[in-house]
């Protein structure tokens, strides 16, 4: 009886370790609480936004004023990653991508509207080179950004 008792203990106390040693590894390894890695995750879930805008614009035929909307949402959620990431190294890209589509906004604003902007063409060449570098910086510190721009 003492034996059994013993060998119940023990085994008891060898299941929580082990408990204790998987929550351990999902804790510490699953990088989930690694600020790098969450803000790797924010940045890549902007690029499928980006993605999704691009796809939804070339398929849906959308109004302008839909079009403006839809753009100034995610400008505005690139702007809000800005003051929250914990990567230094990821704000200015951020902040450069959110200009880009703040200008992209109002040249959907300005296409949908009468008159015109003389600057138009070359604002939309500086909204792409704009996006372009960011991305590319981003990519480099968040592997993967690129794809999910591009939606490979």
């Amino acid at each position: 009886m003492d034996r059994t008792r013993w060998y119940r203990r023990l085994l008891a106390a060898g299941l929580v370790l082990l408990a204790g040693a998987g929550a351990a590894t999902v804790w510490f390894g699953g990088g989930q609480h690694d600020p790098a890695r969450r803000d790797c995750d924010t940045v890549l879930d902007l690029g499928r936004r980006s993605h999704d805008l691009g796809l939804w614009m070339n398929s849906a035929d959308p109004s302008p004023d839909e079009t403006v909307a839809r753009q100034a949402e995610l400008a505005a959620a690139v702007r809000a990653a800005v003051d929250t990431v914990h990567t230094p190294d990821l704000v200015p890209p951020l902040r450069i991508w959110a200009d880009a589509l703040d200008l992209d906004t109002e040249l959907q604003r300005q296409a949908g509207g009468a008159g015109g902007n003389p600057q138009w063409l070359d604002d939309s060449y500086r909204v792409a080179a704009m996006t372009q570098d960011a991305v590319h910086t981003l990519d480099s510190a968040c592997p993967g950004m690129r794809v999910a721009v591009r939606g490979d």
